[in-house]
């Protein structure tokens, strides 16, 4: 094919710029090859989709095997992959309205507030400042305390808690419009949990960094099938196990497959991989739910 490529200008030997990659077309399409590149792109970003979630599904581990040995072109890439199960997630949590944050507020703590109101409220200290006599050359006093109305105070913690009980809707939208950037941001931590348990293997943090994101995205993925069994007849108790033995059991064959461990020591780097998570993710969401009863 002759000519020269219209975005970097070298040469052209075939449909692709052996420079850029850019596919060879003319610079005023029909519609008719406007919708063949449109459907081309799709159905390619389709079956790979389709390719690698069988993978993610079928053999716990393979996927991240396959990928860090080279084989990447026929998957879609782990980033993406845990892109799109995460949005897929958080817009069937928005369109099925589950409720994330569930709370009351104690009459303990309802007390508490109440009775911090009445402190706010009641008559406390206003300033008066006095000017010195002229002629001394000194300044002018310092404000003297006295009895009299109330300044406005900022509400507490305990009232702050009571009305995110009574509106937890809001706390709701708070949170699941944060969650997904504070999981994103917790996935390197993630990672080097797993590079800590296995620091012997001398692997590279890349390869942990996409064995998190293919962990991550097969438990979108199961998350995502769980919230929409909530419109099926199953009693919810049942397919909240269910999914919780998926995972379990997905962990551990993908940690045995990936890095090569025999039964005992799959078990116990799993027992500490499982707590290291368990105090990353409670801290990660505990300083989310502060962050949302203080922004109620």
């Amino acid at each position: 094919m002759d000519g020269s490529c219209t975005d970097c200008g070298a040469e052209l030997q075939g449909p692709y710029c052996a420079q850029c990659g850019q596919r060879v077309a003319p610079l005023a399409p029909s519609l008719r090859e406007l919708w063949s590149d449109f459907a081309a792109n799709l159905f390619s970003l389709d079956s790979r989709f389709a390719r690698t979630a069988v993978a993610l599904f079928r053999r716990p581990g393979q996927l991240t095997v396959e990928y860090c040995a080279g084989h990447r072109a026929r998957y879609v890439a782990p980033v993406r992959l845990y892109l799109v199960s995460s949005l897929m997630l958080f817009l069937v949590l928005a369109v099925v309205d589950v409720q994330v944050f569930q709370a009351s507020a104690s009459p303990e703590t309802r007390a508490q507030a109440a009775q911090e109101a009445k402190e706010v409220q009641a008559p406390v200290r206003f300033w008066l400042t006095e000017d010195v006599e002229a002629g001394d050359g000194s300044q002018p006093a310092e404000p003297r305390p006295e009895e009299g109305t109330a300044e406005p105070g900022r509400e507490t913690f305990s009232q702050k808690a009571v009305r995110a009980a009574e509106n937890p809707r809001a706390v709701n939208r708070f949170i699941l419009d944060k969650l997904p950037q504070v999981l994103f941001l917790m996935i390197p931590v993630y990672a080097l949990l797993v590079q800590l348990v296995h620091w012997r293997r001398r692997r590279v943090y890349a390869h942990h960094f996409i064995f998190v994101l293919h962990f991550h995205s097969l438990v979108f993925l199961l998350l995502t099938a769980r919230v929409l069994s909530l419109w099926l007849p199953i009693p919810a108790s049942w397919t909240g196990l269910l999914v919780a033995l998926l995972v379990l059991s997905y962990l551990f064959l993908s940690l045995r497959r990936v890095y090569e461990t025999s039964i005992p020591w799959t078990v116990v780097k799993m027992g500490s991989l499982l707590f290291g998570y368990f105090l990353v993710t409670a801290g990660a969401i505990l300083a989310l739910g502060f962050a949302a009863i203080y922004s109620s």
